[in-house]
């Protein structure tokens, strides 16, 4: 399987640079090829929504240009040095074809830059060479205490382990994704789960999402762990398939799932050209393509959630009226959908239409008890046409206000029978937080 060489931070950033790359959630790229490495290309970032980049062709040269816009980097290391599991046979190598010294030389490059808020190490390692690799990002770590160090890892879709393939021939390294996840979380010193799952690549669905996002949000709600979802940006191209070219709306229903699960922060590959070369945000030579404005769009809403839902921690995320047996729906997928979803503040929450919902619970990171819910419209993933619902749920215990939705915003009401119901179209999100009565 080729993979893209991408990593993401999310979170804790340097103050030098401005408002974008300090927010608690953030959205990032990644192929952000040297030409646009100006201000205008810069700017176009901003302009798009877009936090910060990374990639292995950052001129460290032009740092400045970053900062100047507050928009934050991710260095990575050149070709020679920088370790990508899916290469053919590499698994188990790592310690001799990777070790400390090959890094440590590259890192002796780097400056100790304001923009850079980031350094990665390493795309889609086997747990094979888990060990070792947490030991370069300790390394990494002492070395540059104020940065954040990338790591990204496999989706569940990479090959497994079996019994007619060994953990050296696969890509995981081990039988199961739990397994591979289980070991990333007891080997690693860092604070976060990132993976990248492609919904429209090779023979994805929908599907391949979510069982993702089900086992790596799991994974991390269990440790503590934030996650960064690695989301598809790019018309996939290869091996002769055209692929489907992505719109605002198929941008919104990845974000937001991933929201739902609770992402912290969301990346978009790719920026420029990747080895994906259809649909690219932006060309080398400065050109907008149709998806900048789409992508501008959806990240407009993306952050608007995403922000709201920041003071917040998961707690469980149900499917509702899901089609178990759907590509597009659960097929494939280790969670049974629902008929209602309850959660401690809200409870009964369906769509009327019976129309499928992700219904995420969250709550205050704080501590004060104060509670979250994240509502996604999922009936039209391809965005054919879609259509309006309502969204029915039963207040628990307090107030329920949306604080985040649509451009315009949305009107929660209250009927007759109790219920509050608001408006939601297919591939819409919504963020309700419960005011609990005095």
């Amino acid at each position: 399987m080729n993979r893209l060489i991408c990593a993401v931070m999310a979170t804790a950033v340097c103050a030098a640079v401005s408002a974008g790359a300090n927010r608690e959630f953030t959205i990032t790229s990644c192929r952000f090829a040297p030409e646009l490495q100006n201000d205008q290309g810069v700017n176009d970032l901003v302009e798009c929504g877009i936090d910060s980049v990374s990639g292995r062709r950052i001129d460290m040269k032009r740092l400045d240009v970053f900062s100047r816009h507050g928009v934050g980097v991710t260095v990575c290391p050149p070709a020679e040095c920088y370790w990508w599991g899916g290469r053919k046979g590499v698994s188990g190598k790592m310690a001799q074809l990777y070790p400390v010294a090959k890094i440590a030389k590259w890192l002796d490059t780097v400056p100790d830059h304001p923009a850079i808020i980031a350094i990665d190490v390493g795309d889609e390692p086997s747990a094979l060479d888990f060990a070792h690799h947490a030991s370069i990002v300790s390394y990494v770590q002492n070395r540059f205490p104020e940065k954040k160090v990338s790591v990204n890892l496999y989706p569940h879709y990479a090959d497994a382990a079996t019994r007619t393939r060994s953990e050296v021939d696969s890509q995981l390294g081990t039988t199961t994704y739990e397994e591979y996840l289980h070991r990333y979380c007891a080997q690693y010193p860092l604070d976060y789960i990132s993976f990248d799952s492609y919904c429209w690549g090779w023979n994805n669905a929908p599907a391949t999402l979510f069982e993702d996002l089900r086992a790596v949000g799991n994974a991390c709600a269990g440790t503590g762990r934030d996650m960064v979802a690695v989301l598809q940006a790019n018309r996939f191209s290869e091996r002769g398939n055209v692929g489907v070219e992505l719109t605002a709306n198929m941008y919104r229903f990845q974000a937001f799932c991933a929201l739902a699960f609770g992402a912290r922060s969301i990346c978009w590959a790719c920026w420029t050209e990747g080895f994906w070369k259809a649909d690219c945000i932006v060309r080398t030579d400065g050109t907008r393509t149709v998806q900048f404005d789409r992508l501008k769009a959806a990240n407009r809403e993306i952050h608007r959630l995403g922000d709201a839902l920041a003071p917040y921690r998961r707690t469980s995320t149900d499917f509702v009226d899901f089609d178990a047996m759907s590509r597009d729906g659960l097929k494939g997928v280790r969670q049974l959908p629902v008929a209602v979803s309850h959660g401690a503040a809200f409870a009964d929450v369906k769509a009327l239409d019976a129309s499928p919902l992700l219904v995420g619970h969250f709550v205050s990171a704080k501590g004060d008890g104060s509670q979250a819910m994240v509502l996604v419209s999922c009936d039209d993933p391809h965005d054919k046409g879609g259509r309006a619902h309502t969204i029915a749920f039963r207040a628990v215990d307090g107030v329920p206000h949306v604080i985040a939705s649509r451009e315009g915003g949305i009107s929660l009401e209250q009927g007759d029978d109790g219920r509050h119901k608001l408006p939601l179209r297919s591939n819409e999100a919504a963020v309700v937080v419960m005011e609990r009565k005095e």
